[in-house]
């Protein structure tokens, strides 16, 4: 999208902030450009998880089929798109969606 300039980068905030001051279809449209850019920059549409030694996660496909998960992209951003489409938030009494 942005070209050969573009970086991606991860990091943390306050729950309250990231929902209550973006607007959802503004952060589902982010998760949407990070996996697809991911996807073009490494040719690659899977996250391998091990669940014993996690320091092998990667990027691709897994054929070991008894000590990891392969999770496909698209798998992530419905996910992802769920929990943020339904995700709601109790302060103080004040429902916050």
């Amino acid at each position: 999208m942005f070209g050969s300039e573009s970086s991606f980068i991860s990091l943390a905030a306050d729950v309250k902030e990231m929902y209550d001051w973006l607007p959802q279809d503004d952060i589902v449209n982010a998760i949407e450009w990070v996996l697809k850019t991911i996807e073009r920059k490494s040719r690659r549409s899977h996250v391998t998880i091990f669940y014993k030694e996690t320091k092998r996660n990667r990027l691709g496909k897994s054929y070991f089929v008894d000590d990891s998960i392969s999770i496909p992209f698209k798998t992530i951003f419905k996910i992802s798109r769920f929990q943020i489409k339904n995700a709601y938030f109790v302060l103080n009494g004040i429902v916050f969606l």
